[in-house]
Order: C-alpha cells, then structure tokens, then sequence
C-alpha cells in the first residue's frame, strides 16, 4: 500500500528540495528553463521569457494539494538550480518515473546525484513504491551517468524511438531502481 504525502520539504547534506513558488520564476528562468544546453536534452524549447516559466510554475503550483503531485525546486546555496519530479505515478504496480533538470552552470557539480538519491529513498522509505524509473537519450551521457551512479539499472534500449527538435531519430534508453535492491544498499551502507 502507497502513502502518499505530496510535496513535502526534502534535505540533503548540500539541497533543499521544495516546493516552488511563483515568485520562483526569475530564479527558474535565469537557471534552467532559458539554458539552451538543458533544452538540448528536453522535449520543449528554452523559455524566451519569464512569464513562459511563470505559466509552466503555475499549472504546477496549482496542483500541489494533491498527494499524488510530486515537484521539487532544486535548491544549492540557496539557488534554484533545477527540478526534480515524479510523474505516470501507477498506484496499482507501486512505480513512478522520475524526472531531473539542472541547469547547465550547475553540472558536474553532483546535484542531479544527490537529489534523485534523496527521491528515490523518499519513495522507497516513505512513500512505500516498488519501482522508480527514469529515461534519457543515450547521448546524454551524463544524465546516465546520474542514474548508474544511483545504482539503477539498465532496463532497455527502444531504438529509435523519438524525433529530436532538428528531425533526426534517437533511441531512448531506460534506468529503474528497485525497492529490494535499495533496501538491501541501504542495509549494508548503515554497517
């Protein structure tokens, strides 16, 4: 049985993960949503302005009194720096997908690692689901390299399976963690 709990304020040793606020735009905009280089990757264009980030915070925004609505600010010294969030929730399997961006002047720095490790033990440890996947083109090498680093596991390559914004085909590989694997991690990390 699932317990949801919603968006709730999640710490880490250097994040905040929070909910959003309208008067995140600016922030939002001047991290990651305007970043040429994190829309390389997504499936919708760098905003061109603030108040398309307003909008998109907005329908979020709206939806955090569902329990079931899981959307988190990236926060690093007190910087908006990205998003993560879970999405396709399937209450009746016990899984979600997860979803992270950071914003360009912020990679490398291990804050898409340590938030969807935060995510993931949320989901397993409080939130009881069984499985957390998550999926990115192949060439995004470093967007892997988040997951393995979380130890989820390669589950599949679908070949050709979207059209990227300049027309060419690209493969979608997919990353999923596993409560019992985790478990067992986390079991031998506490010794």
């Amino acid at each position: 049985m699932l317990t949801h709990k919603g968006t709730v304020t999640l710490r880490t040793a250097r994040l905040t993960l929070r909910r959003f606020i309208l008067d995140d735009a600016q922030a939002v905009h001047d991290s990651y949503t305007s970043d040429e280089h994190v829309a390389k990757y997504h499936d919708m264009d760098a905003h061109m302005s603030v108040e398309d980030t307003s909008e998109m915070l907005i329908e979020s925004i709206a939806d955090y009194d569902n329990l079931q609505n899981y959307y988190w600010a990236v926060e690093y010294d007190g910087i908006i720096v990205g998003e993560i969030n879970f999405f396709d929730i399937d209450n009746e399997q016990g899984k979600c997908e997860v979803g992270y961006t950071v914003g360009s002047k912020w990679w490398n720095h291990g804050i898409a690692t340590e938030a969807l490790a935060e995510v993931i033990r949320f989901a397993f440890a409080e939130v009881n689901l069984n499985k957390v996947f998550a999926r990115t083109d192949p060439v995004n090498i470093s967007s892997c390299k988040v997951m393995q680093k979380n130890n989820m596991k390669q589950e599949g390559l679908f070949r050709e399976d979207k059209v990227r914004k300049d027309g060419t085909r690209r493969d979608t590989v997919f990353y999923a963690a596993l409560k019992r694997e985790w478990m067992k991690d986390w079991t031998m990390m506490s010794q």
